[in-house]
């Protein structure tokens, strides 16, 4: 079986203007720095990722730019940028960011399947997950949908904020509330199942 080919792009001419936009949006040398750092050592990797799921160059490459202005807008939450944690923020980013493009893209117009779900108010969830073991919670969490396991991520890995989940998942605040809800709700019951089973 041959490997996917992806067009990678001309990275001189795009890469050095694509750096000093984003170098021009951080303050400090420190930052330029890292925004420096960040983009020699993920740059490829990301455009991999967005062309692996546009299957289109200027889509990719508009899907690296958007994610790394979103990385910009985060760098507090990035320390090690050759950790696990810090690739899999990138890799969740440049995942939701290259998807909402697609979405655009195909002008799909999708009912919001939010409003079909009764969302309770309270945090039983949360409460209820506090009875349970890491090692359990992880099992679960492993089990859920894509999109589910990086809201939980974002929500309690990376402690984000729902408004920064939002912005990083492309959806309002409304739907990353949501979907953060309906992420503990099949967490529960996954953990419920997986209890009942022992």
């Amino acid at each position: 079986m041959k490997d996917k080919i992806y067009p990678i792009p001309l990275l001189y001419d795009w890469g050095v203007k694509m750096l000093s936009f984003y170098l021009s949006l951080v303050e400090t040398e420190e930052e330029r720095d890292l925004v420096t750092r960040l983009f020699n050592l993920y740059e490829r990797k990301m455009y991999v990722i967005a062309y692996g799921i546009l299957n289109n160059k200027q889509d990719a490459e508009d899907a690296v730019s958007e994610s790394f202005i979103k990385l910009i807008n985060n760098l507090d939450k990035i320390s090690d940028i050759n950790s696990s944690k810090c690739k899999g923020f990138i890799t969740i980013v440049v995942k939701n960011t290259a998807i909402d493009i697609y979405n655009k893209r195909k002008k799909d117009i999708h009912s919001d399947i939010d409003e079909a779900y009764d969302l309770s108010g309270g945090d039983v969830e949360e409460d209820f997950l506090k009875d349970f073991d890491c090692e359990s919670i992880h099992n679960a969490v492993n089990m859920l949908k894509e999109e589910y396991k990086q809201a939980l991520t974002l929500k309690y890995f990376y402690d984000m904020k729902i408004e920064d989940i939002a912005k990083i998942i492309g959806t309002t605040y409304d739907g990353a509330r949501k979907r953060i809800k309906r992420a503990e709700q099949g967490l529960c019951k996954m953990l419920l199942e997986m209890n009942y089973e022992q």
